[in-house]
């Protein structure tokens, strides 16, 4: 062992360990070629293995290698990784993991292990529902997610590392399901690394032929071509775009410039004719690509995603290929844009280690959940609730995602009795359905207890254990109807700048009006006025060329815009807004002054007032301006006034998407008042006091009956 640069006593050390690392290696090896263990010793080898306290010294040996690998080959055998879960010391495995963190990072280029893989096989060991619910119980949260970040950055495990090495235990477990045209379809962890390297490849080519920056970007409605798509991209280091389909047209095309993308991913030929005559001028916008279609002949920038994948012409050899290597997991990875308080929407940086700290602390969070769940996938893949928690989510835990059709209530219970979902993610309105939908087929009041469990197991399937509720109010009697009928309902809170939730009420601890407690891995604060601050590795790395909109003080807070108080449990409770910023009942960001400004330059009208903060749609208070000398606003009846407004509000309507659409309108009889104070010294609006003294006429608007009628893009009220 001369000149390997070890002292003595870490030569020493070596002789020590080397025998148990041999005969563990042995006895492992012997069992994948027999099948033959005694899994009580094998279990206490790979403790003595652990205790030894030398692994930085084997960073550089084939057979620690072996040994890391062995990790998530354990993982796969569950009457054997079973008992370990069980035995094995947490802190023995805390001082194992700090070692090795401390190995990697002191690594030379030349090592033998290769962080990417290997780690991956430790990291995937350790996410075992068995383990972290061990985790829990000791109350180490904060210390496994230190470790586990740790490992992450020493190893820069990022998106591809992590889903090559899932995809290699998973294989053949069915990752998505999805219904087309009445069947069916299931695809596996290897059908869908293939699609993956498919899609990535053809991605590779086009921007190695093409010279154009490697952004992405992606409008769709949700499918498994979308989650492909954005998996290459992440995979192979290009920077995507979820532009929202519900935007306007306007956005979407300013969306897709300012993110530089240079590639368009898209639904179909409808999608492309609403947005072709907003592209002209997007120089950098090379190729589109559609999901379904083209049925006709465009330009050669419009090609299906079939033919664009077909036109990398991969090889065997090409697909046995792995993710690029020179990904690091500061990189950017993606751009998430959210609505603008007062302009243009403003995309939100995240980078590989955002996205996988998250999953980490998640799964330290929610340590019951695992790979016999059911998720449903109905929430937009363009939101965090929807991409990070319910689609990143189920494949972190190696779980099912099934895409729904529609996420209608009908075709939602529908759905839940054929999948039979084990966990449930929403948005307080589809909790509020499925309690409405119960309370019309029984009497709650009356009807026993068996049978209320009885029918709320017909609706769901059956199997729902878990569900979250998050991104508005939801009322306590809701929360409690489901927590005593089998499903613990927890509450949430959670931005879009920290890749979603940030607080959580614990299982089977639920407050009313509580937004929980504060999840592993981030760091809360309230500032002097009682704003909730935060800071953390899954906090956003910033605003897309805006630097001078961030929110990060010089101490590396981010500021989030809302005012809460905090309990002596440590649960949170928003108490207002800062931020002109709210969420209707569909979870759907809306900045009331952006649409509010655009009434600014109409002359007849001197003042509105946007209402919809957790209500199913928008409505809106007006004052006339009375001075207004075109038309005498003042000699109007009230039938001729309400409908010239409706003109205006009709006009106004045009440059909006449908989910900020004014539905409602109430002209009131008096400006908003400093004395009554509705306005500040600058005569902005306090908006709670302006909803409280004009509570009557915003009542009447949501009292009034709509007529649904849904088409391709959209519904009206």
């Amino acid at each position: 062992m001369k000149g390997t640069g070890h002292t003595e006593k870490e030569l020493a050390e070596i002789d020590l360990v080397r025998p148990l690392l041999s005969d563990f290696l042995s006895i492992w090896n012997e069992f994948l070629r027999t099948g033959r263990l005694d899994v009580s010793y094998f279990n206490d080898q790979f403790t003595a293995l652990l205790k030894t306290g030398v692994v930085p010294d084997f960073i550089r040996l084939d057979e620690f290698r072996q040994f890391l690998q062995s990790w998530g080959e354990i993982a796969e055998y569950p009457e054997i990784s079973g008992g370990l879960y069980q035995s094995l010391p947490l802190e023995v495995a805390e001082e194992f993991l700090r070692r090795l963190t401390g190995a990697v990072k002191r690594q030379e280029a030349d090592s033998a292990v290769s962080p990417e893989s290997e780690i991956g096989e430790v990291l995937f060991f350790l996410k075992n529902p068995l383990w972290l619910q061990r985790v829990s119980a000791a109350g180490r949260h904060n210390t496994w997610f230190d470790l586990f970040l740790g490992l992450i950055q020493a190893g820069n495990f990022h998106v591809g590392n992590f889903f090559q090495t899932w995809s290699k235990h998973y294989q053949d477990e069915v990752v998505f399901k999805c219904s087309r045209n009445g069947q069916l379809h299931h695809m596996n962890w290897e059908e869908l690394q293939d699609r993956i390297l498919r899609t990535g490849k053809a991605m590779q080519k086009f921007f190695q032929e093409s010279g154009t920056k490697p952004h992405v970007a992606i409008i769709s409605r949700n499918r498994p071509e979308m989650v492909v798509v954005d998996l290459a991209a992440l995979c192979f280091g290009y920077v995507n775009i979820m532009v929202p389909d519900n935007a306007t047209p306007d956005d979407m095309a300013f969306m897709i410039d300012d993110s530089e993308a240079s590639l368009l991913f898209l639904t179909d030929e409808h999608q492309l004719q609403v947005l072709l005559p907003h592209l002209p001028g997007i120089e950098q916008l090379k190729k589109i690509v559609l999901f379904d279609g083209p049925s006709e002949t465009y330009d050669r920038k419009v090609v299906s995603y079939k033919r664009f994948v077909q036109s990398a012409q991969l090889s065997g050899k090409d697909l046995e290929q792995e993710f690029p290597g020179d990904i690091r997991i500061t990189d950017l990875a993606t751009i998430m844009y959210t609505s603008g308080t007062t302009g243009k929407p403003k995309g939100i940086m995240f980078s590989h280690l955002n996205i996988i700290s998250k999953r980490f602390a998640r799964a330290l969070a929610w340590p019951m959940v695992g790979e016999n769940d059911v998720f449903l996938c109905y929430l937009p893949l363009y939101h965090t609730f929807g991409r990070w928690l319910e689609m990143m989510g189920s494949l972190f835990w190696g779980a099912t995602y099934v895409f729904v059709q529609s996420p209608s209530i009908n075709n939602l219970i529908r759905e839940m009795q054929i999948h039979r979902p084990t966990v449930f993610i929403s948005i307080p309105q589809k909790w509020q359905q499925i309690y409405q939908y119960i309370a019309q087929q029984i009497d709650l009041e009356r009807a026993p207890l068996e049978q209320i469990k009885n029918m709320l197991d017909y609706c769901t399937g059956g199997a729902l254990r878990l569900g979250l509720s998050a991104a508005g109010y939801l009322e306590p009697e809701i929360f409690k109807f489901f927590q005593q009928n089998g499903v613990d309902l927890m509450s949430g809170f959670g931005m879009t700048e920290a890749t979603g939730g940030i607080t959580m009420t614990l299982p089977g601890k639920y407050k009313e009006n509580s937004l929980g407690a504060v999840l592993p891995g981030i760091e809360l604060g309230l500032a002097a006025d009682g704003e909730l601050i935060m800071r953390g590795p899954y906090v956003m790395i910033g605003y897309w060329k805006a630097p001078g909109e961030e929110s990060f003080d010089s101490e590396g807070w981010f500021h989030s815009g809302d005012l809460m108080k905090k309990d002596v449990d440590d649960y949170y409770y928003i108490i207002d807004r800062k931020k002109e910023i709210y969420k209707n009942l569909k979870g759907q960001t809306i900045a009331p002054q952006r649409i509010e400004k655009l009434f600014r330059d109409i002359e007849a009208v001197k003042r509105v007032f946007l209402v919809g903060d957790q209500r199913e749609y928008n409505t809106l208070l007006i004052y006339p301006n009375y001075q207004y000398q075109d038309v005498n606003l003042r000699d109007m009846s009230p039938v001729e006034l309400n409908e010239f407004m409706q003109s205006l509000v009709v006009s106004v309507n045009r440059f909006l998407a449908p989910y900020e659409r004014i539905v409602q309108f109430r002209v009131i009889d008096r400006d908003f008042s400093q004395e009554l104070d509705e306005l500040t010294p600058k005569k902005t609006y306090r908006r709670k006091v302006i909803e409280k003294n004009f509570r009557a006429e915003i009542n009447r608007m949501y009292q009034a009956k709509f007529v649904r009628m849904r088409f391709k893009q959209f519904q009206l009220l």
